[in-house]
């Protein structure tokens, strides 16, 4: 569990700082169950940062035109 109050809480801009971009964030929240606990790491963040460079990568090679960030 992460809580302010525990010490264990990391904000989005700290992410931004640390080199990951939102939309990783976005990615690994979204892909878990509503239901389910998210067991947030670095680990779970990075591996959905490469799931998302996957993706734009995939959009990528069928043509499709990025949106700016």
């Amino acid at each position: 569990r992460m809580g302010k109050s525990e010490g264990n809480f990391v904000s989005l801009q700290t992410l931004v700082e640390r080199g990951y971009e939102p939309l990783a964030y976005r990615y690994l929240v979204l892909n878990n169950h509503y239901r389910s606990y998210l067991n947030f790491s670095d680990e779970a963040l990075k591996a959905a940062d490469r799931a998302l460079m996957g993706l734009r990568r995939l959009l990528y090679d069928a043509g499709a035109e990025p949106e700016p960030l």
